[in-house]
């Protein structure tokens, strides 16, 4: 009822008990009824709820009609209509379409959204800033006071990365590929960050043996876009990139099918800065395997021309984001 009432302001209006009681006279409960029963002359008063085990229970309530069937309404689909300068704006729906936040850390965003939930993430409201900062602070404590967990990333995290990752949660205002180690440890979780257009994806894990785990929980999947018409001089800049989620695949078991998906079809890149391990560690062979895996040539014939050191080269390039 919280997140119901909620949802219409740009504030925290229902805070306490006592809000909630102010709007009791409002409400349609048992010591209301003679009220309303004067006031709209109402002419039957039995009603029939149906629980979901159906189940029936009578309740004395007003209505026009005899014997009115009731089904109660279970896990209704969120939608927030949240009113801004007197016009009601509605939040995106859950859907098969892919969902980018609009806030501007949308990394941090579609992170959160998947850890603690898309209804969690609307009850927010307009204190997404505070919010942010409240998660960052913790992440930074956590840091401090957590250095053994770094060692067992599938990243090597030297004492200066730590201190490169305390500073990206205090100054940078959206976050990066080095803020994923940090949520990966901080939340427990193996974060996969696909890149669609290139068929790859980068691989953040809390735990070096947990590998390809099938334990769909701990996994959260967004994916990446570089927007190419950007004109901004750093080509590097997050401002260059969208970064989004699949909202009806929050759920582990809707979310199998996809992520077998990407472990079997896509590319994993060794590092978010260095894509590949030095060429001496391939053959040939492994090397055609990855480029095919990459979908980079549209013909067989093309690989076959180039050396083993120019076809490494063109895959290292292809796959810097």
């Amino acid at each position: 009822m919280n997140f119901l009432n909620q949802i219409f302001y740009n504030y925290n209006k229902f805070d306490s008990y006592e809000d909630f009681k102010s709007i009791n006279k409002y409400m349609l409960c048992l010591e209301n009824i003679p009220i309303f029963r004067t006031s709209f002359n109402f002419i039957d008063y039995n009603v029939i709820i149906q629980s979901n085990e159906n189940s029936q229970q009578s309740l004395i309530l007003p209505t026009y009609s005899h014997n009115i069937s009731i089904n109660p309404i279970i896990n209704p689909p969120t939608i927030a209509v949240i009113q801004e300068n007197n016009c009601i704006k509605q939040m995106p729906k859950k859907s098969n379409k892919q969902f980018s936040p609009i806030q501007e850390n949308k990394l941090f965003w579609c992170i959160y959204i998947i850890v603690y939930g898309y209804d969690n993430f609307l009850l927010i409201h307009q204190k997404y800033g505070n919010k942010e900062l409240e998660e960052k602070q913790m992440m930074i404590e956590f840091i401090k006071t957590n250095a053994s967990k770094w060692k067992n990333t599938n990243y090597k995290v030297s004492k200066i990365l730590i201190q490169e990752m305390m500073s990206e949660c205090l100054i940078n205002k959206q976050s990066g590929f080095l803020s994923c180690i940090t949520m990966s440890v901080f939340y427990n979780k193996i974060i996969i960050i696909v890149n669609q257009c290139k068929n790859s994806y980068l691989y953040f894990s809390p735990a070096k043996d947990m590998g390809e785990t099938t334990n769909y929980e701990n996994i959260v999947v967004i994916y990446y876009k570089k927007n190419e018409l950007s004109h901004n001089k750093n080509k590097y800049s997050n401002e260059n990139i969208t970064y989004s989620i699949d909202l009806h695949t929050i759920q582990p078991n809707d979310c199998i099918g996809k992520i077998t998906e990407i472990y079997t079809n896509m590319y994993c890149l060794e590092n978010y800065e260095k894509p590949l391990k030095g060429v001496s560690t391939y053959k040939i062979k492994e090397l055609v395997n990855i480029a095919n895996k990459l979908n980079m040539f549209q013909k067989e014939s093309e690989i076959v021309l180039l050396k083993k050191q120019e076809l490494y080269d063109k895959i290292y390039s292809y796959c810097l984001w």
